[in-house]
């Protein structure tokens, strides 16, 4: 835990005046955040006064679509319950996913095609059997609802991910040491770990964001465990990075990408780079059906390189 409790010394110091006390002068926003208003006092006086479930979004993210920086907090995650916290944040996420599938097979043309086939033959054969317009109306819902089983059917996988996730990863996340790999009740290997990425090479560090005691953004970076030059010239990856999905699109998740990449800068160790395999890389589908999966892939490694850039 030397390296953890090192890097969150390093970076509670660096941004302490990201997240001053009630005494010292208002920090300024966040660059990654344009403000739409100037009011945010009065937006953060009106939070702090009520109390908040997980289902409750900060009265500036509705009134101005941004967050101060004062009303959420990031650092690395080392208790259990903030480290379950963001793994539950992570298996949402790929259950999500199954969401993200299932349009994607029912929006696709091959899917819409032979539903109209399956439902004009169906109406052909009952119309010359002389079948009234109730069975026939009965028989096309059957359809439909054939139609949507055989969608969740075939996007079941995404719920099984999710729920062996906060279990595998884990084990992923603990620091490894030599007697792991001949321990006989070791954990098996979970499906996205590689032998170029393995958990003897890298450690878990999950940098976690919080508004009150609700956890609304996580990052799963793994980094090296030495300080030795040849573990320094291993890029660091980003296995997880998900925000809570009423909390998107104002700058928690590019907030988190900055954070690793000061981190990874600060300790001489190269620029983080998105794993191939990472916690949303898995694809269960034919590849037309992932349009939009692939394309907010693209999306967060494009992101990625912007903050790299500035």
């Amino acid at each position: 835990m030397d390296l953890i409790e090192s890097l969150d010394s390093r970076w509670s110091s660096s941004s302490s005046s990201s997240f001053s006390s009630s005494t010292s002068p208002s920090p300024s926003p966040s660059p990654l955040i344009s403000p739409t208003t100037t009011n945010t006092n009065t937006s953060l006086n009106n939070t702090s006064s009520t109390s908040h479930s997980e289902t409750d979004i900060p009265k500036s993210v509705t009134q101005n679509a941004f967050i101060e920086e004062e009303e959420y907090e990031e650092y690395i995650a080392t208790t259990t319950s903030d480290l379950t916290c963001c793994l539950r944040l992570i298996a949402d996420s790929i259950a999500e996913q199954r969401q993200i599938a299932s349009r994607g097979i029912i929006h696709s043309l091959p899917f819409f095609s032979g539903l109209i086939f399956i439902i004009s033959a169906l109406s052909l054969w009952l119309v010359n059997g002389g079948v009234d317009w109730v069975s026939w109306a009965f028989s096309c819902v059957s359809v439909l609802a054939g139609a949507l089983r055989t969608v969740e059917y075939l996007t079941a996988r995404y719920l099984d991910i999710a729920e062996k996730l906060n279990w595998e990863w884990k084990w992923a996340l603990r620091e490894s040491s030599s007697s792991d790999a001949t321990s006989p009740d070791r954990v098996p290997k979970s499906i996205y770990e590689t032998r170029e990425d393995s958990v003897t090479n890298f450690h878990g560090i999950v940098l976690i964001t919080k508004w009150e005691d609700i956890t609304v953004g996580t990052l799963l970076l793994r980094v090296p465990l030495s300080d030795s030059k040849e573990d320094s010239k291993k890029a660091p990856l980003i296995r997880a990075w998900t925000v809570k999905q009423s909390y998107r699109h104002i700058g928690i998740g590019r907030s988190l990408l900055r954070r690793a990449i000061e981190m990874c800068r600060s300790n001489g160790w190269e620029d983080p780079s998105f794993a191939i395999d990472h916690a949303n890389s898995l694809r269960i589908l034919p590849g037309w059906f992932n349009g939009e999966m692939e394309k907010r892939d693209i999306q967060a490694r494009q992101m990625l390189q912007r903050e790299l850039q500035e």
